[in-house]
């Protein structure tokens, strides 16, 4: 559990690794589903704001 001291948060290493393996499951299976075909991998990072529903990359990914 995190510690908080004087406002601050304190994660111990175990907490921080099992943090870190729950996002790398997270990430495989949200990558499992999103590449499943070219159309759900477009409709994937349309919804994630990459790209515009138009095909275009999103302002923020522009140059």
């Amino acid at each position: 559990m995190a510690k908080s001291h004087a406002g601050k948060l304190f994660v111990t290493a175990r907490e921080s690794q099992a943090a870190v393996d729950r996002f790398r499951e997270a990430a495989e299976k949200f990558t499992r589903k999103a590449t499943v075909s070219p159309e759900t991998a477009r409709e994937a990072m349309v919804k994630e704001g990459i790209y515009t529903k138009a095909g275009k990359l999103s302002r923020h990914y522009r140059d």
